[in-house]
C-alpha cells in the first residue's frame, strides 16, 4: 500500500482525506468483510503522518460504514450497510476461539515484572505459552530487582516509570503488572484504564485501581504459617523489608495474619490491648506499626544493616521468625550464623515463595509455596476474558498455596500443608481504620 498525495482532479486534498481515498480503494480490492486493516500504528509509518492523521482518515471510513474500529483488536472492514452487522459477527466469534486475525493492535500483552532470575524460570515461560495459545504475543518490560531496589528505592521507581510510559506508545492490547514500588506510579495505570486498557494485578492491590487481581490468600498463608511456629512453642517475630517508608499491600496482608494468628492462640493478651485497629489501608511502614501497641510492635522488624543485632537483643529473644521473602530469610540466615545463631536449633525460620522449588539442589527452606506458573497463566486468562468483556464483572482471584516443612522451622520434614482449602481464619479487630 503506498500513499498517493494528490486528488483524481490533480488537486491536493487534506491529508486524511487521501489517506481514506487510498484505504477505501484497497478494502475494495483487498479485503473481506471481517478483515483487518493494518494496526493504526502501522499506518502512521506507512504514510509517515501522526496517529491524530490516522484516525481521521479511519472515521472517515467508519462513517461511511466500510470500517469498524473495535476496543483493544483493531479496525475491522464492515459489510458497508450499518457499519458493524457483518464485522461484529465475524469478529465476535473469532474472540470466542480465541484465534484473533488481527495485524498488529490487540496481538501484544505486555508483563511488567521484576527481573528475577525465578520468577524468569517460573512464571514468564507461563505467561508466554497462554499467550500464545490464544494467539497474542509477549512483551516482557522488566523492572529493578529486589536488590537493585533496596539499594536505591527512589531509583527503581524512577525506571519503573519509564517503563510505563514506554507502554503508551506500544499500542499493547492489555498490561499485567507486578509492582513492589509503591503507589507513586499508580497514576500512569489510572490513565491506562481511562483510555480503557485492560489491567491485571499480580501478587498485588492498589487502592483506587479497580482492575483484576491474581494472586494468593496472604493474609490467610501468613496466619497458619505463623501457627505453625507458634504450635512449636516459637517466641515469634515477623522480618520484612526495609524499603524506604513504603509497605507494600502484600506484606501488610501478611503482617495482618501473623498479628491474627498470635491473637487467636493467646487471646487473653489481646485483653490487656483492647481493640486494635492495624491501619491496613496505608502504604507507610511508620503509620501501620504507629497503630500497634508497644508490645506487639516490638514484635515487627525491618531488614537494615542493624536489624539482626536489634532482634537478638530482644528479651525474650524471638525463637521463630516468619519471613516476607525467601530472598529475605536467606540473609536472615547468613546474618544470624555470623553471630553464632544457627537454624533450626536456635531460631526457627519460615518465608514466602518456594523460588528454589526448581533447582537440582533441594532446598532446606521451610517456605509458603506461591503458584508462580499458575498465577501467570490466570493473569493472561483474566485479560483475555477482559478483552473479550471489557464490563464483566472485577475478578480478584486467590489461588491455593502449600507450606513445605522442610529443615529451617525444626519440624518433621517432607510435608506440604494446604491453606485455602481449608476455611480462611477469620479476622480479628484488624480491619482498616
Amino acid at each position: 500500500m503506498r500513499l498517493e498525495t494528490t486528488s483524481q482532479t490533480g488537486g491536493r486534498l487534506p491529508k486524511y482525506l487521501e489517506i481514506a481515498r487510498q484505504l477505501r480503494e484497497e478494502i475494495g480490492s483487498s479485503y473481506e468483510v471481517g478483515q483487518y486493516l493494518p494496526s493504526e500504528r502501522s499506518l502512521q509509518k506507512l504514510f509517515s503522518v501522526t496517529a491524530k492523521t490516522v484516525r481521521k482518515a479511519l472515521e472517515v471510513l467508519s462513517s461511511e460504514g466500510l470500517v469498524e474500529t473495535l476496543p483493544y483488536r483493531g479496525t475491522v472492514v464492515s459489510d458497508g450497510l450499518n457499519g458493524s452487522s457483518g464485522a461484529s459477527v465475524a469478529a465476535e466469534s473469532k474472540i470466542e476461539s480465541s484465534q484473533f486475525e488481527a495485524a498488529e493492535v490487540g496481538k501484544t500483552v505486555a508483563l511488567v515484572m521484576p527481573l528475577e532470575e525465578y520468577l524468569l524460570g517460573l512464571m514468564v515461560g507461563s505467561v508466554e505459552s497462554e499467550l500464545q495459545r490464544h494467539g497474542f504475543r509477549l512483551q516482557l518490560c522488566g523492572t529493578p530487582n529486589s536488590t537493585q531496589t533496596r539499594s536505591n528505592f527512589e531509583n527503581a521507581q524512577k525506571k519503573e516509570r519509564q517503563v510505563l510510559e514506554s507502554l503508551r506508545h506500544d499500542g499493547v492490547a492489555g498490561v499485567i503488572w507486578w509492582s513492589v514500588f509503591g503507589p507513586q506510579n499508580y497514576d500512569i495505570m489510572q490513565d491506562f484504564q481511562k483510555e480503557g486498557l485492560p489491567i491485571v494485578l499480580v501478587d498485588n492491590s492498589v487502592a483506587g485501581l479497580h482492575c483484576d487481581t491474581v494472586g494468593i490468600d496472604d493474609y490467610g498463608a501468613s496466619f497458619r504459617a505463623t501457627t505453625h511456629l507458634l504450635q512449636q512453642n516459637r517466641e515469634v517475630a515477623f522480618f520484612g523489608y526495609q524499603i524506604d517508608d513504603f509497605l507494600p499491600p502484600v506484606e501488610r496482608e501478611r503482617m495482618g495474619g501473623f498479628i491474627g494468628a498470635i491473637q487467636h492462640a493467646f487471646p487473653e493478651l489481646f485483653d490487656e490491648f483492647g481493640p486494635i485497629s492495624l491501619d491496613m489501608s496505608s502504604a507507610s511502614r511508620h503509620e501501620v506499626l504507629g497503630s500497634l501497641p508497644a508490645a506487639l510492635r516490638k514484635r515487627f522488624y525491618f531488614h537494615n544493616h542493624h536489624t539482626i543485632d536489634e532482634l537478638l537483643a530482644q528479651d525474650p529473644q524471638p525463637t521463630g521468625i516468619l519471613v516476607a521473602s525467601d530472598h529475605l530469610a536467606y540473609d536472615l540466615i547468613h546474618g544470624l550464623r555470623e553471630r553464632d545463631r544457627y537454624v533450626p536449633e536456635d531460631v526457627a525460620v519460615v518465608s514466602f515463595g518456594d523460588i528454589e522449588r526448581n533447582s537440582p539442589r533441594p532446598s532446606s527452606l521451610t517456605t509458603v509455596r506461591q503458584p508462580f506458573e499458575a498465577m501467570g497463566q490466570r493473569a493472561v486468562r483474566l485479560i483475555m476474558q477482559r478483552l473479550s468483556d471489557p464490563k464483566r464483572p472485577l475478578q480478584h482471584i486467590q489461588l491455593p498455596a502449600e507450606l513445605y516443612v522442610r529443615q529451617t522451622c525444626g519440624a518433621s520434614q517432607g510435608n506440604s500443608i494446604p491453606f485455602l482449602y481449608s476455611p480462611t481464619p477469620k479476622r480479628p479487630q484488624l480491619s482498616p481504620v
